[in-house]
């Protein structure tokens, strides 16, 4: 939700004075929250602190590398947000290791050492080609000149995508022990789920600069993990079956965030990247923030595939607002690179 104000900031900071602000708070909240005693306590340092923190580390960067390239931005941003799926592959059974052997209040301090550690890194090699423009008069929260028909589309793409992305890495490992598996095969198919969303983002990404156009892309996959979770995911009574599903699920389903920088840059112009972007991240926020426990509730009132049908359900009705968008750039014609 920090991207409705990231634009004044950014004005103000610079992109990496931004990035070194996130690059203390968000190791600094998980540090802290090792030391927390109350609820509320957890919620100011694990919730807010990191959450802001890691807002502003994460979302300028994101912008950065379409910054400097053009035919190969879907590509770009594919090796950059790969590092979410090479985290969770890494840092997965790290974190367990760690709270088994020193509790998960050395833990807390250790990962936000780590996370200190790299996000250093990514400060120093971040360097934006172009700054934000400073305005002398009044900064627009929002530019309402950027909301045409098309951008609107993507809004509404990124609006209900995240209600659906993250639930089956949520809900696949509890998921596996319920039809009897050990809670370690659950804990590797997210893991090795994890790996192969990083490397479908880079792969995908490049495909849809030089071959098959970046809409085509987020259109398809997004339908493609749709549509497996509502038609497989039910039926994966085996490890075999829910190993595959989740194979299928992870090499589609994150796709789009390797493609979306380089279609908002196409929509609204490099010179308004920023605020673009930050109105994708601002539509996408209730999703990220809701998508999981809301499937959790369902889950609670009524069942698994309740649960699973709702986050299968949601992901191609976000993929029929990718098609619409793909359509009114596009046209009508299937095969044309859009």
């Amino acid at each position: 939700m920090l991207g409705l104000v990231l634009p004044i900031i950014i004005q103000k900071l610079g992109y990496r004075g931004t990035m070194h602000i996130g690059t203390v708070l968000a190791p600094l909240g998980l540090i802290c929250a090792s030391f927390t005693t109350e609820f509320w306590q957890l919620y100011l340092t694990q919730g807010l602190m990191y959450g802001v923190g890691g807002a502003l580390g994460f979302q300028p960067a994101m912008m950065i590398p379409a910054q400097y390239l053009r035919r190969n931005r879907s590509l770009a941003a594919g090796i950059s947000i790969c590092g979410s799926g090479v985290g969770g592959l890494c840092l997965n059974p790290v974190v367990s290791s760690f709270i088994s052997k020193y509790g998960f209040r050395a833990t807390l301090r250790y990962h936000g050492i780590i996370g200190l550690g790299i996000m250093i890194v990514g400060d120093l090699l971040c360097k934006p080609k172009y700054e934000m423009p400073r305005t002398t008069g009044r900064t627009k929260l929002i530019d309402t000149s950027l909301l045409t028909t098309p951008m609107w589309l993507l809004l509404g793409f990124s609006l209900l995508v995240p209600f659906g992305y993250l639930v089956p890495f949520y809900l696949a490992p509890m998921y596996a022990v319920s039809i009897g598996l050990a809670a370690s095969q659950g804990a590797l198919i997210v893991a090795v789920g994890s790996g192969v969303n990083a490397v479908s983002r880079v792969i995908f990404g490049s495909l849809a600069d030089r071959y098959i156009g970046r809409l085509n892309v987020m259109f398809f996959l997004t339908f493609i993990s749709g549509v497996s979770t509502m038609l497989i995911w039910p039926f994966a009574k085996s490890y075999g079956l829910l190993f595959f599903y989740f194979i299928v699920y992870s090499a589609s389903a994150g796709v789009f965030q390797s493609v979306l920088p380089a279609i908002t840059t196409e929509l609204v112009g490099i010179e308004h990247l920023a605020h673009g972007m930050t109105m994708y991240f601002l539509a996408a926020g209730p999703g990220f923030l809701l998508g999981t426990p809301l499937a959790g509730q369902i889950f609670d009132a009524s069942n698994y595939v309740t649960a699973i049908e709702f986050s299968g359900a949601i992901t191609v009705l976000a993929s029929m607002m990718a098609l619409a968008l793909r359509i009114k750039v596009g046209g009508y014609k299937p095969f044309t690179k859009v």
